[in-house]
């Protein structure tokens, strides 16, 4: 078997037959050659494996499986792979040119951390930058951030870039959970090694998309209710949350809901579901009352008017 590459990419996918080609191309221009391709598709019916087929790349690796859920396909492209690190990319996000090369650099030179992370910058469906392709976030937490993880999400995977071996003591993707399943990963790795902030341009631009799986089960009740399943998962697990004094954790826990029942009234006020926007917003105020952008957004859900300004920042 010839040497195993430095890093496998490894990319889930499911009905993104538009958009996978630019995802694998993005992977292609690479400034480091030294990585391995792995997409796994999900049961796709919309042609997403023969776009992925399509594009001569002796590093590329196709794997069909039937439909089992985005973690399951993590999972399986994880168990393929052959790279001392991993980096996980949506199949409709795209990594920028120098990703794996300051990630891969930057993690080699801190071999305490599991993990590396950088900056994002967003798209709309159509792939144009939004923002003018700058991140449109605050400070980013290093190093011990598992009470900044535990309190609320603030990273996608594709910004990451992890040590293989941290991903498997973790036990990798829980394969029952619909939503947020990256984030009670990234809790698992952080309670037990520093992950730490690449600062700098962007390493990913992140599309955003109203037919993800985040938007389509991610809204109202049901929504809710999975982000719930996760979160109490995380609480739940002594190898996570044992080491914090019990006010401590209910503090943290108090943070992280209103943070859940903030995104899932953001997800409604989208939608102009004024009512269910209310009741969440509300909820997210009770456990966290000095949360500035939430007030705001509640007044607009009461009013039952969105300005066009606030409009497109929320899409």
């Amino acid at each position: 078997m010839s040497r195993p590459p430095r890093i496998s990419v490894i990319v889930p996918a499911f009905n993104t037959a538009a958009y996978i080609g630019e995802a694998i191309e993005s992977v292609r221009r690479q400034t480091v050659s030294d990585w391995e391709l792995i997409v796994v598709d999900d049961g796709s019916t919309d042609g997403t494996a023969e776009a992925a087929e399509r594009i001569a790349e002796p590093r590329l690796r196709l794997i069909r499986q039937a439909n089992a859920g985005v973690s399951a396909a993590r999972n399986r492209g994880a168990a393929e792979a052959r790279g001392e690190f991993f980096l996980f990319l949506d199949s409709d996000d795209r990594l920028r040119p120098d990703a794996l090369e300051r990630l891969g650099a930057f993690l080699a030179a801190h071999p305490d951390a599991d993990m590396a992370y950088g900056e994002l910058a967003t798209t709309g469906e159509d792939g144009r930058l939004r923002h003018g392709g700058r991140p449109v976030f605050g400070p980013r937490p290093s190093g011990r951030i598992l009470s900044t993880m535990l309190a609320g999400g603030f990273m996608v995977l594709g910004m990451a870039l992890m040590r293989a071996e941290a991903f498997r003591r973790s036990g990798g993707f829980d394969e029952s959970l619909r939503l947020i399943e990256d984030w009670e990963l990234l809790c698992r790795v952080a309670a037990r090694s520093e992950i730490l902030y690449l600062p700098g341009p962007p390493v990913l631009e992140y599309r955003l998309r109203s037919s993800s799986a985040t938007h389509l089960l991610g809204c109202g009740d049901a929504g809710f209710a999975e982000r719930m399943r996760a979160t109490d998962r995380a609480y739940g697990n002594p190898a996570v949350t044992g080491g914090f004094p019990s006010g401590e954790l209910a503090r943290l826990r108090r943070r992280r809901n209103a943070d859940v029942s903030a995104r899932v009234g953001t997800l409604a006020l989208r939608r102009r579901d004024w009512a269910t926007a209310r009741r969440f917003f509300w909820r997210c105020l009770r456990n966290v009352p000095a949360r500035p952008r939430e007030i705001i957004l509640l007044m607009f859900a009461l009013l039952r008017w969105l300005p066009p300004a606030v409009e497109r920042r929320l899409k």
